[in-house]
């Protein structure tokens, strides 16, 4: 029977959680079970030095977390009078390295968890957090699950699974929020790595590259880098950041999937928010109360902070990344007037001397649904890249980097599972060549839920389940053996995501790997 410990922390001020009622659910499964006393302890009102004590004075196996969480910013603790204190990643993540040599498992049940969860499992084998904010009903179920799974001698793995099942089963559609993170004991970075291309193994494009970087040198320039998930477009960008770092250049990168959600709350908010992020990643004071005035309007504050301080701070060349950008691009309340204001930074640069020295990169998934003037998107003028999949020629040098003598036959079989998607490749091969699975086991499970590909699948999915005219025109797609005749918006969005392959508006499935999942979870 495994040690467990259970955390929790409910702070003055933050949203009244369950929390009694999951550490009851949680102890009862495991009295079922035939748990006494002696190998479960629990601590509420946790202040940070609480969770100290108690892992120094019991040496847990299992550490269990319910409370909030507020993403990059940390876990919800509690300070001395009981208010609400953040604990980052970092420190959390220091913390189960001291006890890795005892703690095999550790479940964040918070909101947003997933970013202190990354963090921890450099160290822990195996990390629960969630990916998005969870209900309380949901956070219990999975608790109920993963612990009858446990309780009954189950694998952390297959108790995962059953939380997540325990969710589904009882009609709550946040099943899919849960994350399992494994470390990878054989290489420094863990599996879960996000990274779509490893360093060391990344296939150069030539003439691609070779057009960014002839780009990016010119004043005003902007490039804008289109490609399904994971394709490779981040990669691309720093690529292009080490290129121009060379040139002296300044360079940076801010991705919008690593700002809050409260960002997306209005225009005002994540203009302040793209200012700021910028200062502060050139080692500039953030000087936003000095150069934003409510009545000018956030489009002329934003633009004023970058021609009159930003721009203005140094005669080099500043190359503005931003990553991820579909998040904004789903916002149609915000969308439109972000990236006007882009294409109007852009207009500025053909002749405004101090905007010249503005160069753009975006990198997005899918093109907006939301209706951009022609006039006034950044979608239709610069460099415009699109990432297509490997070809068989860089597979093959692809399974060379990784010592893989394998035959045609094998090769076929990798490529009607993943075609020729770099992260789905780069993930598989990285497994087979660890050992971790052969060409057949990784056949067999990659598109079950406890394949390598389940968070890249599942993010697939609850974005469908977002758009329920693509999520039909999914189905139709999977259904068939040959190319199926969709509405051209369906056809070019669900191109667009890298799921299906067209001929015409005709839709065929992209890869097995899509075909088999989205034929049972649709």
């Amino acid at each position: 029977m495994k040690s467990i410990l259970l955390v929790a922390a409910n702070p003055k001020g933050t949203v009244s959680l369950r929390l009694q009622d999951e550490e009851r659910e949680i102890k009862e499964r495991l009295r079922l079970a035939g748990y006494g006393k002696v190998p479960i302890s629990s601590t509420g009102s946790t202040r940070p030095r609480d969770i100290q004590q108690a892992m120094v004075d019991f040496k847990p196996q299992i550490v269990h977390f319910s409370g909030h969480g507020a993403g990059q910013d940390g876990l919800a603790f509690e300070d001395v009078s009981g208010q609400l204190k953040l604990v980052n990643s970092e420190a959390l993540a220091n913390l189960f390295k001291l006890f890795s040599n005892c703690v095999e498992c550790v479940v964040l049940n918070a909101c947003y968890s997933k970013f202190q969860a990354e963090a921890i499992v450099q160290y822990i084998d195996y990390v629960i957090g969630m990916s998005q904010a969870i209900g309380d009903r949901a956070a219990i179920e999975f608790a109920i699950g993963f612990y009858t799974a446990l309780g009954a001698g189950e694998s952390i793995e297959f108790a995962y699974a059953l939380g997540c099942n325990a969710i589904q089963l009882d009609g709550i559609p946040e099943y899919l929020l849960p994350v399992l993170f494994k470390r990878d004991k054989t290489d420094s970075k863990n599996s879960t790595d996000l990274e779509p291309l490893y360093q060391d193994f990344y296939i150069e494009r030539t003439s691609i590259e070779t057009d960014c970087y002839k780009a990016i040198t010119r004043p005003g320039a902007l490039i804008r880098i289109k490609a399904p998930w994971q394709m490779g477009k981040t990669s691309l960008m720093l690529r292009i950041f080490s290129y121009v770092v060379r040139q002296g250049y300044r360079a940076v990168r801010l991705s919008f999937q690593e700002a809050d959600s409260e960002v997306f709350d209005n225009q005002q908010k994540l203009l302040q928010w793209l200012c700021a992020s910028t200062a502060y990643a050139l080692n500039l004071e953030d000087k936003i109360e000095e150069y934003w005035h409510g009545s000018l309007g956030s489009n002329f504050n934003a633009t004023r902070y970058f021609q009159k301080y930003l721009l203005a701070a140094s005669d080099t060349p500043l190359v503005l990344g931003l990553d991820e950008a579909d998040l904004v691009l789903q916002r149609s309340d915000i969308g439109s007037n972000f990236f006007g204001l882009l294409r109007s930074w852009y207009e500025r640069g053909k002749s405004d001397s101090t905007w010249r020295k503005l160069r753009l990169i975006i990198t997005h998934s899918f093109e907006a649904y939301i209706p951009l003037n022609i006039n006034q998107s950044p979608f239709n003028v610069g460099l415009p890249i699109l990432l297509p999949p490997l070809t068989e020629v860089e597979v093959k040098e692809l399974l060379e980097r990784y010592h893989l003598n394998w035959s045609e036959e094998q090769i076929k079989y990798l490529m009607d599972v993943v075609d020729g998607h770099p992260y789905l490749l780069q993930t598989a091969l990285k497994s087979i060549a660890s050992g971790r699975f052969t060409l057949d086991e990784f056949l067999k499970t990659a598109h079950t839920d406890l394949g390598l590909f389940r968070d890249h699948l599942n993010h697939y999915l609850l974005f469908l389940e977002s758009y329920p005219d693509l999520k039909l025109a999914m189905k139709q797609v999977v259904d068939s053996l040959s190319f199926v005749r969709l509405e051209s918006k369906q056809a070019f969005h669900l191109s667009s995501l890298g799921l299906v392959k067209l001929r015409g508006n005709d839709a065929i499935v992209a890869c097995g790997l899509y075909r088999d999942y989205f034929r049972v979870h649709l």
